[in-house]
């Protein structure tokens, strides 16, 4: 098999007010959306073959709940739509929660 080169990744990226759940701001919940936006991943390069699987490592820097969704298929240079492997207990359309960065600052102490 050949590698694949210039994949596109569309993703949906939605982020929330974070409000405080509790006087103490240990726990938190979402509130209103800030932002809702697409979004695309450029991948210069995949190799070809389930020995050397592409990685993505995404991470939130933000004080704000962030949900990330992945698409289904991503579309090769040629136009042509692949499925991703997604993990067996993820169903579509494939969402991933981060919470707010967190500053031992910004906690408030019990």
């Amino acid at each position: 098999m050949l590698p694949l080169f210039n994949i596109s990744v569309a993703l949906h990226i939605t982020f929330f007010e974070t409000l405080p759940s509790d006087p103490s701001g240990s726990s938190f919940h979402s509130g209103a959306i800030t932002l809702d936006r697409d979004g695309i991943i450029e991948i210069p390069k995949i190799d070809a073959g389930r020995d050397t699987p592409f990685l993505l490592y995404l991470m939130n820097g933000t004080p704000q709940l962030v949900m990330v969704e992945l698409p289904i298929n991503v579309s090769l240079p040629d136009g042509k739509l692949v499925s991703l492997t997604q993990p067996r207990w993820m169903r579509a359309p494939w969402g991933m929660h981060f919470s707010p960065r967190r500053i031992a600052s910004e906690a408030k102490p019990p």
